[in-house]
């Protein structure tokens, strides 16, 4: 939507064309010197690298830092909230804001940033929302390296920037900021419906296996206590029944028939 937007502006809107170098000033950032070092611990000197550069703007997740030594050093390669960076070194293109966190952070040698000569021709959030939407295949086009892609600061600076009026330049930093942070919503209630919809399915999955767990116990126990009962059984009758055997040989052979005699004197 944002891209439709501004491509539409730039080929049928009120515009005038300039150069980013004849509008902006710009000044690369600064490796480290040599056996210098970044540290986890947290200093008044934030460094931002590369890979802290995030959708148009830093991820504060995992800031690096610089000793006072180091700062002294290279104290001249900063970037503040009025400036945009662009990346010129790896991932080239990448463009956006610092936030205030990272006010006076000094900045990668991978970047370069850029600051507005006249504010009053062009803001900054519409620079930033062009060049990220509209400049990217250009941008493709100036980059040179395969291995590591590299783009020239001199190449950068002859974009080519539409610029509508500045009330026209409001209008579509609204349009884009709207979008933008309708997207990020979304993406938010997407991640937390996989994290519901992934514990939906791992209670199910727990369910099933404590249900056979329970099966496998009530099947179990019971036939060995029903095999145990039915091989007593069964020996107690092959008991009774030759018990019976054995009483009804001994009346057989203790049983003696009556005899009846009459005395023929009676008669």
């Amino acid at each position: 939507m944002n891209e439709f937007c501004l491509n539409t502006q730039k080929m049928f809107g009120e515009n005038v064309v300039k150069t980013l170098g004849d509008i902006t000033t710009y000044k690369s950032g600064k490796r480290l010197p040599k056996g210098h070092i970044l540290q986890n611990n947290k200093t008044p000197y934030p460094y931002i690298r590369i890979t802290d550069i995030d959708k148009n703007s830093i991820s504060l997740n995992n800031i690096k830092y610089i000793s006072q030594e180091t700062k002294k050093i290279i104290n001249k390669y900063i970037i503040t909230t009025n400036d945009i960076y662009i990346t010129i070194a790896g991932t080239t293109g990448l463009v956006g804001i610092i936030p205030n966190e990272l006010n006076d952070a000094n900045l990668t040698e991978n970047a370069v940033r850029i600051n507005i000569v006249n504010k009053n021709e062009i803001l900054q959030k519409y620079l930033v929302y062009d060049i990220h939407y509209n400049q990217q295949e250009e941008l493709k086009t100036k980059t040179n390296g395969v291995a590591i892609p590299k783009l020239s600061i001199e190449r950068l600076m002859t974009l080519k920037i539409p610029i509508p009026p500045l009330e026209r330049q409001k209008e579509i930093v609204e349009y884009c900021e709207f979008n933008d942070t309708l997207i990020k919503q979304l993406e938010k209630e997407i991640e937390n419906n996989k994290k519901q919809a992934q514990l939906f399915i791992t209670s199910i999955v727990k369910t099933q296996f404590k249900e056979q767990d329970e099966t496998i116990l009530l099947n179990t126990e019971p036939i060995n206590e029903v095999e145990e009962e039915v091989l007593q059984f069964e020996e107690e009758e092959e008991i009774v029944t030759e018990s019976k055997i054995k009483t009804k040989m001994i009346i057989k052979k203790k049983v003696n028939k009556l005899l009846i005699i009459e005395d023929a004197n009676e008669v």
